[in-house]
């Protein structure tokens, strides 16, 4: 239901849990990661990332893309590195999956060349975005 009142369906919605239930694990908290891809009816596609905690209970947040944004062209196993490659330090997630840079809104070109993320120096992700390829040119 959007803030309007208004119902939307989602066409897919595609989630991926490592457990069916929270286990607990404080040494790899990676394994509580959720994340799914989807499609809606009105907003088109989107990621969703988030965790599990204690009780079963799962949060999530949607960010939906724009068809351009290389976000659409990910699989489960792409997002599922992204995400950890931003999130996780050694065992332990340091942020909030939502509040990670893979979420931000800002469109990720498809032709713009991908870094990835070193873990074992911990540089962060850097990806061009659309208002950097204009400042560039």
């Amino acid at each position: 239901v959007s803030g309007a009142g208004k119902k939307h369906k989602d066409d897919m919605h595609n989630l991926y849990l490592a457990h069916l239930c929270w286990r607990g694990n404080v040494h790899d908290q990676s394994e509580n990661l959720i994340f799914a891809l989807g499609r809606c009816d009105k907003f088109g596609q989107f990621i969703s990332v988030g965790w599990s905690r204690p009780g079963n209970r799962l949060t999530l947040a949607r960010r939906y893309l724009h068809p351009d944004d290389i976000r659409t062209t990910w699989d489960f196993e792409r997002l599922r590195k992204e995400l950890i490659a931003e999130v996780k330090v050694g065992g332990k997630v340091r942020i909030p999956p939502w509040k990670c840079p893979l979420m931000h809104s800002k469109l990720r070109k498809r032709k713009a060349p991908l870094q990835t993320s070193d873990e074992h120096t911990n540089k962060k992700l850097k990806l061009s975005t659309k208002e950097e390829q204009q400042d560039a040119s």
